[in-house]
């Protein structure tokens, strides 16, 4: 992933380069630094966006195909293949699965070309028979779930842009960049795949494989007398069984008295041809042959309409294969284009959306809002909310007067993004005054942008209502707006709003915030619901929160500026207050806790400040030892996955990353 990263890196750094020749320092100086910007730009949200890759082996396929890995049968001895990890279920499941089938069938078709060859040139060919062994046995069964895989990835295609959104969209053009290739290999295999296990078949059943070691020693007893015949009965047989398949010796053959001779080497040669033409009458229909209805067969008689929405269906399908490849190639240039001349509105629409996502091509999108049509309308319209520019406000201040739902909810959610006062009173007279819930739950988006303290009152109302699109809209807008305020607001929620408990630990899951951190360490210790600490651990795992932490555990302390109980006090703290350990002393101190004198040493914590007016939202300051508890969050080392433990009671905890079942109604004790 790293060195994909290099690369994009510096495919960019040429593109600004060729910018800064493109345009002249007098004229254009402004334009220059308006595009290196937004190139930098989109450089940080790119890393900060990606999805993980996972390592995809033979092995994981089948454990019988161990043997093969590194070897001229392993399709990827030479390179190596990564597959996306998206965290969700339903798409790592179609992703893991579908990319095993191919590997098999990229195996198999490995194993026919240099069986083949190694055949012709009389070389050993003991692997590629125990390779045609393990196929034979696993290949039909993957070969007939190719149907419902492709069923299943259209259906999860259309469905990307809903299922990834908010920090997760910039995983949209390689997770469906990765779809797209899984069709195609699946609508490139389909045909192939009844000769493929037809091949296979004849590999292990081909007699001249098992025989061929024989036909010397069987020449050679042509000359021997007849009374050797009875003792070499056996032997004769076993060689008719092998060559001709059959399980047992016959009746007939046992019970005879008579001396049999043995067959000379051109009857084994008639008896070896004999049993390759019965082996290539056997029917190529062993296999499932699998239908792909994206792709057309040669016996399939078409009327001219069927050819249309066919030919239309695959110009859908390329089309959407070049905005996910332009859009994680970063090319707005080339997405800009299809915009515009793709003659698919669905595309252009995808394109729209693609730019959006890229934050580039505002001008472009507000030029197709004023010639397109409807669908593509609507998704230029979201992608200049997106975007958020100040200078789209005029747009944003018509769509907000549009009687197209859709448009007039992404209108409110852009005039939020420009930050502009006008906007704001649109979003508090008009917006939130709407009887469309879409329309009230984006303009809670759009407020949010302001981070007003006096918004998070007003947000959090929303919360108490019956409709869940308004109550995930208002989370959502308490995250947005990003303060002291809205994060305490979403604490609080936890006890007046138990059924939305998993979703407000989601949300403060996605702020990049310290403070979200520091909750979420406090949470895993104050909870005893194990399914709240389950996900507690899961998304303290995702934020990588590896360290050391401090939880307050006296009310009413200060943080001093030196470890002194008469040094200059910072700010205050009160207890379950946690913050991120710095350093502690080495020397130690006897203080007076309560009404006892105890001896400890001082730590450096980093906590939020609660001094109101402050500029600076985080300070650090020194707490005596015996006022805190310790937790450790320890990063996973080998086959030991990460935890999390508090020094001082012991309590230990491990985070792993599987997906928790849904929500319960239950309650959380506290």
């Amino acid at each position: 992933m790293f060195l994909k990263f290099n690369f994009i890196l510096l495919e960019i750094l040429f593109f600004v380069k060729k910018i800064n020749h493109s345009y002249s320092d007098s004229d254009n100086c402004s334009m220059k630094s308006y595009l290196r910007f937004a190139i930098y730009t989109f450089v940080i949200l790119l890393l900060s966006s990606c999805a993980s890759t996972k390592r995809l082996v033979l092995s994981e396929v089948d454990s019988n195909f161990r043997n093969f890995e590194g070897t001229d049968l392993d399709p990827l001895k030479n390179k190596e293949r990564e597959i996306i990890v998206t965290e969700k279920p339903k798409y790592d499941k179609f992703i893991q699965e579908s990319n095993k089938v191919i590997l098999s069938l990229q195996l198999a078709e490995r194993t026919i070309d240099i069986y083949n060859e190694n055949k012709q040139a009389g070389k050993n060919i003991s692997r590629e028979m125990e390779a045609a062994t393990y196929l034979q046995e696993s290949l039909p069964n993957q070969v007939s779930s190719i149907a419902q895989l492709i069923i299943s990835g259209q259906e999860i295609e259309k469905s990307i842009e809903d299922d990834f959104s908010g920090v997760d969209k910039g995983m949209i053009p390689s997770v469906g960049l990765e779809i797209a290739n899984i069709l195609k290999n699946f609508a490139d295999y389909s045909p192939k795949t009844a000769s493929i296990i037809s091949e296979i078949n004849k590999i292990r059943s081909d007699s001249s494989n098992f025989a061929e070691s024989k036909n010397n020693q069987i020449a050679s007893n042509d000359s021997e007398t007849a009374s050797n015949s009875d003792s070499s009965g056996m032997e004769t047989s076993l060689v008719e069984r092998e060559l001709s398949g059959q399980d047992t010796i016959t009746e007939k053959q046992t019970e005879t008295a008579e001396p049999e001779l043995l067959p000379t080497s051109d009857e084994v040669k008639k008896s070896k041809d004999k049993s390759n033409n019965l082996i290539k009458k056997l029917p190529a229909t062993y296999g499932l042959k699998i239908k792909d209805p994206r792709v057309p067969t040669e016996e399939e008689q078409l009327t001219e309409e069927e050819k249309q929405i066919r030919a239309y269906d695959q110009k859908v399908k390329e089309g959407l294969i070049s905005v996910f490849r332009a859009e994680s190639a970063n090319k707005p240039l080339t997405l800009i284009k299809i915009m515009k001349n793709h003659p698919i509105p669905r595309i252009r629409a995808a394109s729209a959306y693609a730019l959006g996502r890229m934050r580039k091509g505002r001008i472009d999108l507000e030029k197709t809002i004023d010639t397109d049509g409807f669908l593509v309308r609507t998704a230029a319209f979201k992608s200049l909310a997106d975007i958020g520019d100040k200078r789209s406000l005029s747009y944003f201040i018509a769509g907000s007067k549009s009687e197209d739902s859709e448009i007039k909810a992404a209108s409110f959610r852009g005039l939020g993004k420009t930050k502009d006062p006008v906007g704001r009173e649109l979003i508090l007279g008009r917006g939130l005054t709407s009887e469309l819930i879409i329309v009230i739950a984006e303009s809670l988006r759009g407020l949010a942008q302001y981070k007003v303290p006096a918004d998070v009152e007003l947000i959090n109302r929303y919360l108490s209502v019956d409709e869940s699109e308004l109550q995930q809209a208002a989370i959502e807008a308490l995250v947005i707006h990003n303060t002291p305020e809205s994060l305490k607001s979403l604490e609080e929620s936890l006890d007046k709003h138990p059924k939305l408990t998993f979703e407000i630990l989601d949300a403060i899951g996605k702020s990049k915030e310290l403070a979200a951190t520091l909750f979420l360490v406090r949470a895993s210790q104050i909870y005893e619901d194990e399914r709240v600490i389950d996900r507690v651990g899961q998304l303290l795992l995702k934020r990588k929160a590896f360290g050391r932490y401090a939880m307050v555990m006296e009310d009413d302390q200060s943080l001093r500026i030196s470890p002194n109980e008469r040094s200059t006090p910072i700010t205050f703290v009160n207890k379950s207050d946690v913050g991120r350990l710095n350093n502690s002393t080495t020397k130690r101190y006897i203080v007076r806790v309560g009404d006892e004198l105890l001896e400890d040493i001082y730590h450096n914590i980093l906590v939020e400040n609660k001094i109101i007016g402050s500029k600076e939202r985080y300070v650090s300051g020194w707490l005596f030892g015996k006022k805190l508890q310790l937790i450790a969050i320890n990063k996973p080392e080998g086959k030991k996955p990460a935890y999390l433990k508090n020094i001082q009671t012991g309590k230990h905890q491990n985070l792993f990353e599987p997906a928790i079942e849904s929500p319960s109604n239950k309650i959380p004790k506290k």
